[in-house]
């Protein structure tokens, strides 16, 4: 069951970024070491990411991690430079919930991340059928939207949670390089 809800969300998060990505050309590699993201002209320090965490390969998200809390995923995604993102940061949350029915928000909070204003929202909705909890955390820098998507079936949102608070809070982007 736990392999399907992992295949199930990883069809609905390509989706999501396939749909986000309509009209541009393919994402460009992520590279990733010493605590250092690069992808295109995005680069961000992540150096609070937990070691337990085992890093996954999931096509369409930038980084994937598996928390020892097996039954949850961490994605973390950027995109740059697309003028179809000059719209509301509720919109764009919204935009990485296709695929999902049911869905019911239990909060929206406007945050500082990394020096912007960010909207980390928490939404329990159904993937496939199957009941999952979505934390989410959206913001746009330099050109760039930066999405944090952690999720889980429902009552296990409590674990982990603090881990994921810190990746959040270690995240630093760098001005992107612009052709």
């Amino acid at each position: 069951m736990q392999r399907v809800q992992r295949t199930a969300l990883a069809v609905a998060w390509s989706f999501s970024v396939g749909f986000l990505s309509v009209g541009c050309r393919s994402a460009p590699e992520t590279r990733w070491r010493d605590g250092v993201v690069e992808r295109g002209p995005f680069v961000a320090a992540l150096p609070t990411i937990p070691p337990a965490w085992r890093l996954l390969a999931m096509e369409g998200a930038m980084l994937t991690f598996a928390p020892p809390e097996e039954r949850q995923l961490v994605l973390i995604n950027s995109r740059c430079g697309l003028s179809n993102d000059d719209v509301p940061l509720v919109s764009l949350a919204q935009q990485l919930l296709i695929g999902t029915t049911a869905r019911a928000t239990l909060r929206d909070e406007r945050v500082e991340f990394d020096g912007r204003e960010g909207l980390r929202t928490f939404i329990v909705a159904k993937l496939d059928g199957v009941p999952r909890f979505f934390d989410i955390l959206i913001a746009k820098k330099n050109g760039c939207v930066v999405d944090f998507v952690r999720t889980g079936p429902p009552g296990d949102e409590h674990n982990g949670q603090g881990a994921f608070d810190g990746v959040i809070a270690g995240f630093h982007m760098r001005a992107p390089e612009v052709p």
